[in-house]
């Protein structure tokens, strides 16, 4: 569930079938359960919420560097680009941090957004604008210092688990679940969705941010617990 099930009328037709056939429904997230019961007829006892545990995966795939010209440290985007991402806001947010000239970004994924034409005059942007293979990602999640999801709208991401198992801090906006797991200066920042401004303050308190984080994940996010479920 990408963005509000209301905006999305054949998503909803199939809720509605699957409510009429009494089909269990499984959900990962707490904000996908509600817009769930929001929006539908579906009974609160036929969803059943099971979260996303780390993405561990992926640690088969750490082959070392096969990226040139990235370096380390820098700030991540990853993903398929479409604006409902939010890139616009990390572009200007990144507009109205000057005095970061340190600052770069890489922003990696296939897909379009008019502002990744902005972007690539931009001496802090790197863009690798084609499909990330497994490889790719598990490279580029070790090298960069953070994570970065600006996004205006979304229901859960598997990012952030994946963000998680190779410890790295994420800045997210508070839309769907990134609340659930993200907590605001322990593993990652939250801001505000479609405020350039504050995304910025985000990205500052990112870079001053001396504190050990804490990627202890709740008991729900265990692989153990999700199992069972």
């Amino acid at each position: 569930v990408l963005t509000d099930l209301t905006q999305d009328s054949a998503l909803l037709d199939v809720v509605n079938k699957a409510n009429q056939l009494n089909t269990p429904i499984i959900v990962h997230s707490q904000k996908t359960k509600e817009d769930l019961l929001r929006v539908s007829d579906v009974k609160e006892e036929r969803i059943h919420l099971i979260h996303f545990g780390l993405f561990e995966s992926f640690k088969q795939y750490d082959n070392g560097k096969i990226i040139d010209g990235v370096g380390d440290g820098f700030l991540l985007y990853l993903g398929f680009i479409k604006p409902y991402k939010g890139l616009k806001y990390l572009y200007e947010a990144v507009q109205k941090l000057s005095s970061m000239k340190d600052l770069k970004i890489v922003v990696a994924g296939g897909g379009h957004d008019a502002i990744i034409d902005k972007m690539r005059v931009d001496k802090r942007f790197i863009i690798i604008n084609r499909f990330i293979t497994n490889a790719e990602l598990a490279f580029l999640m070790k090298s960069c210092k953070g994570i970065v999801c600006p996004y205006i709208g979304a229901s859960q991401s598997g990012l952030v688990q994946t963000a998680m198992f190779f410890e790295k801090p994420v800045i997210a906006t508070r839309v769907g679940a990134f609340s659930e797991i993200i907590k605001d200066g322990v593993n990652g920042f939250l801001s505000i969705p479609a405020d350039a401004d504050d995304l910025a303050l985000s990205i500052e308190r990112f870079y001053k941010h001396d504190a050990m984080y804490d990627f202890t994940l709740p008991e729900q996010f265990q692989w153990e617990i999700i199992v069972q479920q």
